[in-house]
């Protein structure tokens, strides 16, 4: 007689595989997801943020380029601009959406390519893009920005001025300053080149 037993997979887990996976369609793509997660709930708890909403975050991170179905789509999102950025974003949103303890990390993906000077959101979707999208926004072109291959050290600067650059154009003020800030302490940047599965500090979900 088989004895049926049921497996309890803790979902942050799920996700981290899930994103691993989503990486795998080139080597450039090494780690993105993480590096991004890593950033943005940095720079979520550098802005204070509670906790719940530094955790979607970090999901959010980890899954913002899921609705990039093929290579050539997912190779085009690592340049810093690039044509038609919202049809991933919307893709994602899609196939994220239906599952309720994900609702919240799909909004925030859905809208993650929405620029600060485009009205705080996207008209036609009646209403204003999520917090949440603007601090993904940028953590994701951060982790664009950075060199794998070079000293992340050496990179502070170069990143630092072309995303201060972008301030109420491309990112929101406040979310480039609480960045600018964060950039500052040496350890955010070791952090994000050294650590295999970026997990924020004494943190868990």
């Amino acid at each position: 007689m088989l004895v049926k037993k049921k497996v309890h997979i803790q979902l942050s887990d799920l996700i981290t595989c899930l994103s691993d996976v989503i990486d795998l369609v080139n080597p450039a793509l090494f780690n993105h997801h993480q590096r991004v997660a890593y950033v943005a709930y940095s720079v979520a708890a550098q802005l204070g943020l509670p906790q719940k909403h530094r955790n979607e975050l970090l999901l959010a991170g980890k899954l913002h380029d899921i609705g990039a179905l093929s290579g050539q789509e997912r190779m085009q999102t690592m340049q810093f601009e690039f044509h038609n950025p919202h049809s991933h974003a919307e893709m994602g949103w899609r196939l994220l959406s239906s599952f309720e303890p994900l609702a919240g990390v799909a909004d925030i993906i859905r809208f993650h390519h929405v620029r600060s000077d485009d009205g705080d959101g996207r008209p036609r979707q009646g209403g204003g893009a999520p917090f949440g999208s603007h601090i993904l926004h940028l953590a994701d072109r951060v982790a664009v920005l950075l060199r794998t291959s070079g000293n992340i050290l050496g990179q502070r600067k170069r990143i630092c001025r072309q995303i201060e650059a972008q301030s109420g154009g491309m990112f929101m003020p406040e979310v480039v300053a609480a960045f600018l800030k964060l950039s500052q302490k040496e350890y955010f940047w070791l952090d994000l080149v050294n650590w295999k599965h970026v997990v924020p500090r004494n943190e868990s979900i």
